[in-house]
């Protein structure tokens, strides 16, 4: 019998068993998790978007129309949701629904967190073969451990880590989906497995991660139903050819370009190598906050690994949880299939890819759930607190003293996790506090020092924003985007003559960045060499054809120069990038009653 934990308190292969007959089973758990997670993210709601949020989101004119769908499909180059088609059309279906209204956005990305904690419960419930009551409690306790866990705030709180929510939700449809097609007849089967190709088709369109979830789902099946792998092709063939299928869609989007992230590879300052063995502690340091989740932290700015202490103690740690791995695999299939799920959902970010941040916490969101089923186990089985087994004695059967420790255990790290994430909220409901939080835990981090003084400076708070954006220059002055943000500050502040040595240092820094160039180009053109502006702002739009901004400010200059027809051209591609762009569409009536 395959099991996730041994002794009496064994978890077994799912009976795909019918619904359950009562109510509460049915429909009072999901409930209660609902309850839950709204509780612990009532505070949410309150903040601005930050970071990765302005060029997705703010600055993203793709957003501002569902149709026509091909549009709000894409995004612009080099934004966080570049070649992630689904998360495009989700921001374009948010701000339909609630314009740039904050609550919104927060709402729609926790909607999405319940309903994938909805979809762990579901798929733990079935995959247990016992009472259904006793699947339910267990199910409960692992998903709610998972929900609530201040580990996943950064998913919720960061607007544009919808990306990895939504991955995860669709990667959990797809497992849940191919699993309620094994307890189903023949008519209702390929129904459900055609929602699984479906969902995992949607999911390679959301993120890269999602590539795994044929092979997970070929697995489960493997471990929970089938045996072997040969039974499981044999039984499953065109199912699996289907699922296989939808790799298609990455490769096609790989293709075309591939995403943000991808572009910037070229950049980074470390090697796979490098980058692989810094991944040994960063795993490590994810393991600890999974259980004990304190000093979480917006912005890390991970060093490379250098040193054997920096390196031995967490590939020891890897190396050790791999070989367990393997073995359970053979002798405990179960376990086994926790240990590949938490290594393949880290894989594409912790492993030997280089990604420009050595350590996110938004990674450990959807590996964190097989750590927490592993403690769920563990508060079943270790304490011997419930049977879980069609032997097992009845769940009210429970000695008085398993009753006195288990459920106030139980209780008090649902309410320790629930709390924690209640406090972490309000780390993110102001730029200015999600980057002195990073700021404070990681003094020697140069870019939480930069940003924190440019969100300052949107505050008009001129003097600390100064002081924290010469903070990031002493710890690195060649930290990216150093000197378009004090460049920033300093024009806000109106020292346009120093701020356009900052832009024109940043445009040195980074030559491919469209941003740099305008606000050279805006500073360029309020010190009124226009001829320099111009050349600026061509610059900016060859680097980003649908830049909104850069088309309208130029055009303003162009009129000034006499040139009109120029101007109306360039308004014109400001409104077709934007047609609710009030100024631009005024501007251009202006010019043509001339």
């Amino acid at each position: 019998m395959k099991t996730l934990s041994g002794d009496q308190s064994e978890i077994s292969t799912p009976s795909h068993a019918s619904p359950t007959s009562t109510w509460f089973d049915r429909w009072g758990w999901g409930v209660l998790l609902v309850v839950l997670g709204l509780t612990a993210y009532s505070n949410c709601f309150r903040g601005e978007f930050i970071f990765d949020d302005n060029g997705s989101i703010v600055g993203n004119p793709h957003i501002k129309h569902v149709w026509p769908l091909s549009e709000a499909l894409s995004a612009p180059p080099r934004t966080t949701t570049a070649g992630r088609p689904i998360i495009c059309l989700s921001n374009a279906l948010n701000y339909a629904l609630c314009g740039m209204e904050f609550w919104g956005w927060r709402a729609g990305n926790l909607a999405v967190h319940m309903a994938t904690g909805l979809l762990l419960f579901g798929i733990i419930r079935r995959t247990l073969n016992s009472s259904e009551n006793r699947a339910s409690v267990f199910a409960f306790v692992a998903s709610s451990l998972w929900l609530l866990h201040p580990l996943n705030t950064q998913v919720v709180n960061y607007i544009i880590q919808r990306s990895e929510s939504i991955m995860a939700l669709f990667y959990l449809l797809t497992l849940y989906a191919a699993v309620r097609s094994w307890d189903n007849n023949v008519t209702r089967r390929l129904a459900w497995q055609l929602v699984a190709i479906l969902s995992c088709a949607l999911g390679m369109g959301s993120k890269e991660v999602m590539v795994s979830a044929p092979l997970m789902v070929l697995l489960y099946d493997t471990t929970f139903v089938s045996g072997t792998f040969s039974k499981t092709l044999k039984r499953s063939t065109i199912f699996y050819a289907g699922l296989a299928a939808t790799w298609i869609v990455i490769g096609v989007l790989v293709a075309r370009g591939g995403t943000a992230n991808g572009a910037r590879l070229g950049r980074l300052e470390w090697t796979p190598l490098q980058y692989a063995l810094t991944q040994c502690g960063v795993i490590l340091h994810y393991l600890r906050l999974s259980i004990f989740p304190d000093s979480l932290c917006f912005d890390y700015a991970w060093p490379v690994a250098t040193s054997a202490a920096d390196i031995v103690p967490g590939c020891i740690v890897l190396v050790t949880i791999a070989l367990a791995t393997l073995w359970c695999l053979k002798h405990k299939p179960a376990l086994g299939f926790l240990g590949v799920w938490f290594f393949v959902l880290l894989g594409p970010s912790s492993s030997i890819l280089p990604l420009p941040d050595m350590a996110v916490e938004y990674r450990m969101y959807l590996a964190l759930a097989a750590v927490m089923t592993l403690v769920a186990a563990l508060i079943f089985s270790v304490l011997k607190s419930i049977s879980i087994n069609t032997t097992a004695q009845s769940l009210d059967a429970r000695s008085p003293w398993q009753n006195r420790i288990v459920l106030p255990l139980f209780i008090l790290t649902l309410a320790t996790y629930g709390t924690l994430t209640f406090m972490r909220n309000t780390a993110y409901h102001s730029a200015v506090s999600v980057w002195r939080d990073a700021a404070n835990k990681r003094p020697n981090n140069a870019r939480a020092h930069a940003n924190l003084g440019i969100a300052l400076a949107s505050k008009s708070n001129f003097v600390e924003a100064k002081k924290e954006m010469l903070i990031a220059a002493s710890i690195n002055p060649n930290v990216e985007s150093l000197h378009l943000n004090l460049g920033g500050i300093l024009a806000m502040e109106g020292n346009t003559k120093e701020a356009v040595i900052h832009f024109h240092e940043a445009v040195k820094q980074t030559p491919d960045s469209a941003e740099a160039h305008y606000n050279f180009a805006n500073a360029l053109s309020e010190l009124g060499r226009k001829h320099e502006a111009a050349l600026a702002y061509l610059a900016a739009l060859k680097l980003n054809p649908d830049f909104r901004d850069a088309h309208f400010n130029y055009a303003l200059d162009l009129e000034q120069a006499g040139k009109l027809s120029d101007a109306i051209a360039h308004l014109n591609e400001a409104l077709r990038i934007d047609p609710t762009f009030a100024a631009a569409r005024a501007e251009l009536a202006k010019l043509l009653r001339r």
